[in-house]
């Protein structure tokens, strides 16, 4: 049965348009996408490997990678985007354990030769897209015969996850689960405040979340399905990132809060983003604060978005009615849950008993692109009876010290309210007489130095005196994952 999804990524493959997506300041045709994405897909057929199968990718953003993505789902193949920031024999082995049918990299993937001993001790596919383009074959290596390729059934995207409902795992999305995400997205996007137009004709989708994450599947997913323009960089720059709302007039982007941060640092004149109308700020909860600078200063509304990739997206978001009927009423929601979309409750963590409005607990969700099944998620949270979501912090990131539980979102909102400090991270970690202690890496304004000992003595005038960590160590710039989230196994290695 042929999807919805495939047909319209199809479509779109077929438009002929001049615009799909934009690198280094360079557009690529839909032409050209067509002609790399048909070009994998002859690769594949010559090796034998037929449709619903599973094929792994390289989750940069770069332009073939991207085509070869929209190339395998008009297929109605299965992407399992490989992590591509971590050493390639780990690469290798994360391919080894998909079982996959073949596996697309680039030349800078292939330097070890790991990938080749791969491909044809386990009899799997090997295409590189170095150069790759209409008359170019890339580098292929013959499946080995008498393998059964993996029959992916309706998965669209096999998706590493990050952990919000549990244990990281991959996790199987649908073609019309998919669909259904782009579709909603659609509407979100208008919400904060895109023209109500063709998606080709509205200002182009920015995309510095790569591949790999989830943010970056859908983006491309929605490229090819609804005929957006998308432009690909590497990796969040504030100076790059203005020149491209300027130069496109750009009316709606996301704007992660470290991003913001950046962006305020740098400190454009605001007629450079006059086109802006509105930023979504998802990954992390917004320091208030940075939210009325930014809205101050640029005059674009700033809105909350809270998703994840067990739920294929957002299930949460502000929108221009609503801050029009709420004003500020709603200070530090992620947003309002999206009608039709999800069905959400706040639970007591210990009993599964539901919570009245305001309370916070442990939040459950059934995400109706998903499926009927309710999933409890990882993050503390209370929903008010107007249905807005507010995060506190993840319940299984609660540290226990000496039987006082802390939870460290108000250690960092503490912090935070130095006048220094730009951003931090706290976590708990072994103590043999009270199980577990704070500790915080703080990522500090230019200025003179300052040390951890003096954010101590100014905690302890903010906080009760357990909750003060007994570490602070004081940074230049927090680690960090590609989608710019705090590399929280990066800050743990610190201690």
């Amino acid at each position: 049965m042929t999807s919805t999804l495939s047909q319209r990524i199809r479509a779109n493959l077929d438009s002929g348009r001049a615009e799909a997506f934009e690198t280094d300041g360079r557009w690529v045709s839909w032409p050209q996408v067509a002609a790399v994405a048909a070009r994998v897909e002859a690769l594949l057929q010559e090796m034998g490997i037929g449709a619903n199968t599973a094929i792994g990718l390289a989750g940069r953003n770069h332009v073939w990678n991207a085509a070869a993505m929209l190339g395998l789902l008009a297929g109605e193949r299965c992407v399992a985007p490989i992590n591509p920031f971590q050493p390639q024999e780990r690469m290798v082995a994360d391919t080894a354990k998909l079982a996959l049918a073949a596996v697309i990299v680039e030349p800078e993937d292939l330097t070890s030769g790991e990938f080749e001993a791969l491909a044809r001790g386990a009899g799997i596919g090997l295409i590189s897209l170095g150069g790759m383009g209409p008359d170019d074959a890339g580098i292929v290596v013959a499946r080995d015969q008498g393998k059964p390729a993996p029959d992916s059934g309706q998965t669209a995207v096999l998706m590493p996850t990050s952990g919000t409902t549990g244990t990281p795992k991959r996790i199987p999305i649908r073609f019309d689960s998919l669909n259904a995400a782009n579709r909603d997205s659609e509407v979100a996007i208008r919400d904060f405040g895109e023209l109500d137009a063709p998606a080709h004709e509205t200002s182009p989708m920015i995309q510095y979340s790569p591949i790999v994450h989830i943010s970056g599947t859908l983006n491309v997913a929605r490229c090819g399905s609804e005929g957006r323009r998308l432009i690909l960089v590497e990796k969040f720059e504030a100076a790059p990132w203005v020149d491209i709302v300027e130069r496109h007039a750009i009316r709606v982007a996301g704007l992660p809060p470290t991003m913001m941060k950046m962006l305020l640092i740098l400190d454009p004149p605001p007629e450079r983003l006059a086109s802006l109308k509105g930023v979504w700020s998802g990954s992390a909860p917004v320091d208030m604060s940075v939210v009325k600078e930014f809205e101050a200063r640029y005059g674009a509304r700033v809105m909350g978005n809270y998703g994840a990739t067990e739920f294929c997206g957002p299930i949460a978001s502000g929108c221009y009615e609503d801050r029009d009927l709420f004003g500020d009423t709603k200070e530090g929601t992620v947003g309002r849950l999206r009608r039709g979309v999800v069905n959400a409750r706040v639970v007591d963590p210990e009993t599964g008993e539901v919570l009245p409005a305001g309370a916070v607990g442990v939040l459950e969700l059934q995400v109706h692109r998903m499926g009927p099944e309710w999933m409890r998620s990882s993050d503390l949270a209370s929903l008010d009876a107007d249905n807005f979501l507010f995060i506190h912090g993840r319940a299984d990131d609660a540290i226990i010290r000496g039987g006082f539980k802390i939870v460290p979102s108000v250690i960092g909102d503490a912090l935070k309210r130095h006048p220094r400090v730009n951003d931090v991270s706290v976590i708990g970690i072994p103590h043999e007489r009270l199980g577990q202690t704070p500790v915080a890496a703080v990522e500090v304004r230019p200025g003179p130095p300052l040390s951890g000992e003096e954010l101590m003595d100014f905690l302890r005038s903010e906080l009760v005196a357990y909750q003060v960590p007994t570490e602070i160590k004081v940074l230049d710039a927090l680690p960090r994952t590609p989608s710019m989230k705090v590399d929280k196994a990066a800050v743990k290695a610190l201690f």
